[in-house]
């Protein structure tokens, strides 16, 4: 006898020339019944009792079919309490294991998808990403688009973290089609689809199709409670605002997010939003504010603030750079540095604006020193625009200074290194 439980209530049933309609008659659907005899759901004990009854066996026919899915419900939710603790090593130790003992169906996709989430937490990203992929394949093949839809935002946010905004694209997109296409009705996850879409479309530059994704979500916001929603739908459509040159109407989105992000509490996302805001009104012409406005924010001094010191010190530097205010800049760029983490792009953007300001006062030993520091950061880091970016830098200086061969050789090695770097970031896993 088939030893899996929907296997033995399968035979059961034959054995007494029973239909699935008259075992699960007045309990449940003639569908159900098969999906349990295909392993595919679950039944209760309670309803398993009654099946047991109308099968003609006692429930302890079952007993080791229950203690098996007893048990594995345990562990699952074991498992769920070690993710929750943070211990996602441990965690995806105990799915996988329980992976190979759960029968195919919702309870194997349950176990599939938390061992998906402690992957990536781990940093198990390509194995996250194969299994999410079938993951989808799974959910479609049932026509269960809700959990399609979710994968899909699931697989672009591991791209779009991993800076791969091409793909990320690709599985928002994919989200969207699919759950305007299937589940038109599922408003709330088409409305997260819609904002993680409008926010890969602002990273590529592509503001137009951000904004036109926007409108959509903007339709599905209006006469919702979305407090959260709506304070990253003014975020995103600040950004697409001042992508397409549009700053009085960045800036009112963006006053819009600091007001909501701040009601809700959220410190992180005020600060953000009010550094993105100075960098709309210096882009708009109004350094002066902008300034104000940064040293208000060096005056506030709470944590979110002390978390971004770095950058808002970057940001004065620039701006007082354009200003012609040279000391006053390179006072902000050597605070900038000596307060940034050391992975922080800040850095590279201080230490540009130091080699600027050398040049512009004709130090071109000093010019050239900041230069050559500038790309050894770049390299680090992997910045290849930025370090493209430094090389000519380095050539200007070298053309101001008369020093024409070593110009022309600072653009011949910008050009091996450049092409050395994007050749091991493309081949190199």
């Amino acid at each position: 006898m088939n030893q899996t439980l929907g296997g033995k209530i399968r035979e059961l049933r034959l054995a007494r020339n029973m239909t699935q309609s008259e075992l699960g008659r007045n309990l449940v659907t003639a569908s159900m019944i098969s999906q349990i005899e295909a392993d595919k759901a679950n039944p209760s004990n309670k309803l398993l009792a009654r099946l047991a009854e109308r099968l003609g066996v006692p429930l302890h026919f079952f007993r080791e079919d229950i203690q098996t899915k007893e048990e594995k419900s345990n562990r699952l939710k074991y498992a769920r309490i070690l993710m929750e603790a943070k211990n996602y090593q441990a965690a995806a130790e105990l799915l996988q294991e329980l992976v190979q003992t759960t029968p195919s169906g919702p309870p194997l996709f349950a176990v599939q998808s938390d061992l998906a989430t402690c992957l990536v937490k781990i940093g198990s990203i390509d194995e996250a990403i194969k299994l999410n992929e079938k993951l989808i394949h799974d959910a479609c093949g049932q026509n269960d688009f809700v959990s399609a839809v979710k994968l899909y935002c699931s697989l672009g946010l591991i791209e779009f973290e991993r800076n791969n905004w091409m793909l990320a694209d690709f599985y928002w997109s994919k989200a969207v089609t699919l759950c305007t296409k299937h589940i038109p009705r599922e408003t709330a996850l088409l409305l997260e689809a819609l904002l993680l879409h409008g926010k890969v479309q602002n990273q590529l530059y592509n503001f137009a199709d951000a904004y036109n994704t926007l409108l959509k979500a903007e339709k599905l916001l209006q006469g919702t409670n979305h407090v959260q929603k709506r304070a990253d739908f003014y975020a995103l459509m600040c950004q697409t605002q001042r992508g397409l040159h549009n700053y009085p109407k960045a800036v009112e989105f963006a006053q819009k997010a600091i007001t909501a992000y701040d009601a809700l509490g959220l410190s992180d996302r005020t600060a953000e939003m009010k550094i993105q805001l100075t960098e709309i009104l210096d882009e708009n012409g109004n350094p002066a504010e902008a300034l104000h406005m940064l040293q208000a924010c060096l005056e506030e001094g709470d944590e979110a603030w002390l978390e971004r010191i770095s950058s808002i010190h970057t940001l004065t530097a620039k701006i007082l750079f354009r200003l012609g205010r040279f000391d006053e800049s390179k006072t902000h760029c050597l605070k900038a540095i000596a307060l940034a983490d050391p992975d922080e792009l800040t850095v590279i953007e201080a230490q540009s604006t130091l080699t600027k300001i050398a040049l512009e006062n004709g130090h071109y030993s000093e010019a050239i020193t900041c230069c050559e520091e500038l790309i050894s950061l770049c390299e680090q880091r992997n910045e290849l625009t930025e370090l493209a970016e430094a090389f000519s830098l380095l050539s200007d200086i070298y053309k101001k200074q008369g020093n024409l061969i070593s110009a022309a050789e600072t653009f011949l090695r910008m050009q091996k290194t450049v092409e050395y770097n994007l050749r091991e970031k493309v081949l190199v896993p």
